[in-house]
C-alpha cells in the first residue's frame, strides 16, 4: 500500500495496525533526533553507566551521522510486521553508538590520588588511554599525582588543583597525550614535578609530537595556572638558560639568562629562609618579547644571616606564572639589623625587612619627638608591609624589638 501523502519514509499509512506495526520506525526517528540534537548522553543515560561504556566506543561522531542515514535509508525498504522489532533494534544500536561517541567527562574526586587508581574519580572509573575527546577535570583541592609510570590519554585536563609528577628511585612520571589535547591550568591550579627521583628530570607532560610541552628543567618544577599547555606552544612564556646565586662579600649577587622570551613581563626575586615558604624581594623587568640571549643581573644589598633561599618567579603579561627552582647561599659574620623603606615614608605605606629570623614575639614601636609612643605594630617575619594611618609629617623613631635585641631606626614621614 502507498504511503500516504506527508508521512514519515518508512511508515505505511495503515491507521487501524499504527501502534502494532510501525511503532518501531517511530521509536527509532525519536532515538535518532535525540542522539544529533539533545544530546542523550547527558539526559537519559546514568553517568556512572556511560563512563563504564565509553572505552567501548571508537566511532567519530561523522560516522554516528552516516550509521544513521543508512539505517533510515533501510528502515524505508522494511513495511511488513515481521520487521517492526528489527528497525527498532537497529535504530536503537545506532542511538547508543552516538552516546557513545560523545566525550566522557572524568572528576577526580576532593581528597584525590594516584591517576591510575579508581578511587580517585569521581565513579571509580579511570580516564581511558584509548578514548579521544575526553576531558578531566582536577578540582581546586584535590591533588592528582602519577608516579613513576607513563599514563596515556587524549582529551583536555582541567586543572584547578594540583597535578604532581613524582619520579623515586630510577623512575620517572609522564603525561603522554595526543596532538588534539590541550592542558588548561586554572587560576589557583598548578603541574608541579617532584619526588627526588635519579630521573626526575625526565617527568614532563608529552603533546602530539612535542616531548617537551612541560619539562621541569625548562618550565620550572611548579606551573601556576592561568596558562595553557598545548602542543608546540608548551607552557614557557621564557626559556630560562641558567640561574646563579653566589655570595660576595656581606652581599649577595643573582645572575640568569633567558634563550627566548614571548609576552614576556617581568621577573620576581624571592627569598626563604627553609626552602619552602618564600617572600617577593625585588623585580626585575623582562624584554617582553626576544628571539635571543638575554642576560640579567641582581644584588642582593642586605642579605639574611646563614642559609637563604633565592628562586626566580617569571610573569607574562597574561598573568601566567612560573617558579624555578632555588639556590642556596650562606653567609656568616654580618650584623644582625633591620632595614626600613621607602624613608621618607608616604601615606603611611613601608617595609620592615631584617637580615635575621624572627622567632617568638616581636614588636616595632613608633616614637614621636618626644619620646611618646604612637603606635606598636607587630612583627611576624623578615618581611614585613605596613600600611598605617595617623602619623604627622615629621622624625620619628622606629624601634625593632625582638629576641635578637632591640635596634632603632630614624625615619622621616611626609
Amino acid at each position: 500500500m502507498p504511503a500516504s501523502p506527508g508521512s514519515l519514509p518508512g511508515l505505511a499509512y495503515k491507521p487501524d495496525r499504527l501502534i502494532d506495526h510501525d511503532i518501531g520506525v517511530l521509536v527509532g526517528y525519536f532515538l535518532a533526533a535525540l542522539t544529533i540534537f539533545c544530546r542523550p548522553d547527558y539526559v537519559l543515560i546514568p553517568a556512572w553507566l556511560r563512563v563504564k561504556l565509553k572505552p567501548l566506543s571508537v566511532c567519530s561522531f561523522s560516522k554516528v551521522i552516516i550509521i544513521l542515514l543508512l539505517t533510515v535509508m533501510f528502515c524505508e525498504r522494511l513495511n511488513s510486521e515481521k520487521f517492526t522489532k528489527m528497525r527498532l533494534l537497529v535504530f536503537g544500536l545506532a542511538f547508543f553508538t552516538g552516546v557513545l561517541s560523545y566525550a566522557a567527562t572524568y572528576t577526580a574526586t576532593v581528597t584525590g590520588g594516584e591517576w591510575t587508581d579508581p578511587a580517585t574519580w569521581v565513579g571509580g572509573v579511570v580516564p581511558p588511554s584509548n578514548g579521544a575527546g575526553d576531558i578531566v577535570e582536577i578540582p581546586a583541592g584535590s591533588v592528582v599525582t602519577i608516579t613513576n609510570q607513563t599514563v596515556l590519554f587524549n582529551g583536555t585536563v582541567n586543572i584547578g588543583g594540583t597535578l604532581s609528577l613524582i619520579a623515586t628511585g630510577f623512575g620517572f612520571a609522564v603525561l603522554d597525550m595526543d596532538a588534539t589535547s590541550t592542558v588548561n591550568i586554572l587560576s589557583g591550579g598548578q603541574v608541579t614535578s617532584g619526588g627526588g627521583g635519579f630521573l626526575a628530570f625526565l617527568n614532563g607532560i608529552e603533546i602530539g609530537s612535542d616531548p617537551f610541552a612541560y619539562w621541569p628543567p625548562l618550565d620550572g618544577n611548579t606551573v601556576t595556572g592561568p596558562a595553557t599547555i598545548t602542543e608546540g606552544t608548551g607552557v614557557l612564556p621564557i626559556e630560562l638558560i641558567y640561574f646563579n646565586a653566589r655570595a660576595k662579600g656581606s652581599l649577595v649577587e643573582l645572575t640568569w639568562a633567558t634563550a627566548s622570551e614571548e609576552n614576556f613581563d617581568y621577573f620576581a626575586i624571592e627569598r626563604s629562609v627553609n626552602g619552602e615558604d618564600f617572600l617577593e624581594i625585588a623585580r626585575v623587568n623582562g624584554t617582553g618579547e626576544s628571539a635571543t640571549r638575554v642576560d640579567y643581573a641582581y644584588t642582593d644589598a642586605f642579605p639574611m644571616q646563614g642559609r637563604t633561599y633565592y628562586r626566580l618567579r617569571a610573569v607574562d603579561f597574561d598573568g601566567y606564572t612560573e617558579v624555578f627552582d632555588y639556590k642556596m647561599v650562606e653567609i656568616d659574620g654580618i650584623t644582625k639589623d633591620f632595614s626600613l623603606y621607602p624613608n621618607p615614608i608616604a601615606d603611611g605605606r613601608f617595609f620592615l625587612q631584617t637580615n635575621f629570623a624572627i622567632e617568638g614575639e616581636a614588636e616595632l614601636m613608633v616614637y614621636n619627638t618626644m619620646g611618646g609612643v604612637e603606635m606598636t605594630l607587630p612583627v611576624k617575619n623578615w618581611m614585613n608591609y605596613y600600611a598605617v594611618q595617623g602619623l604627622d609629617a615629621g622624625t620619628y623613631l622606629f624601634r625593632l624589638v625582638s629576641a635578637e635585641g632591640t635596634r632603632v631606626k630614624r625615619v622621616l614621614v611626609q
